[in-house]
């Protein structure tokens, strides 16, 4: 019994580091700043190069205008525009490249940004506010 249960506990163990490494290999530095009466998230990269393929924000229970994937796009805009284009000085479409040190600001309309959801090529990472 002694040794199956420190079995299943250093299989936990091993589960959990794996997989915390796996997330800290990627480097994003999320912030939330004041934005006209709500709030916005900048996201800077510290990778290499990194993808951008979308943003949830609040689980979706909040509106941002930062991110627009391309094929949620109207279809005036997929023929007018191309992924990593802007349709505007605050909105970008989406998937978009990102090398160290760029940055992308997502304006919402919350009142209070709790979590931000950034969907990338090296996999998909949620970020909490207090």
């Amino acid at each position: 019994m002694k040794k199956m249960s420190l079995g299943l506990l250093l299989g936990l163990v091993y589960g959990f580091l794996f997989s915390t490494a796996v997330a800290a290999d990627v480097k994003l530095k999320v912030e939330k700043i004041p934005f006209e009466g709500y709030e916005k998230a900048v996201v800077t990269s510290k990778e290499e190069q990194i993808s951008v393929k979308n943003v949830i924000v609040n689980r979706s229970n909040c509106r941002q205008i930062g991110v627009i994937p391309w094929e949620d796009g109207t279809p005036e805009n997929k023929k007018r525009y191309k992924p990593g284009e802007r349709l505007g000085p605050m909105t970008i479409l989406a998937p978009f490249q990102l090398k160290f040190g760029e940055r992308f600001e997502v304006p919402t309309f919350c009142r209070e940004l709790l979590e931000i959801n950034i969907i990338t090529d090296k996999g998909e990472f949620t970020y909490e506010f207090e």
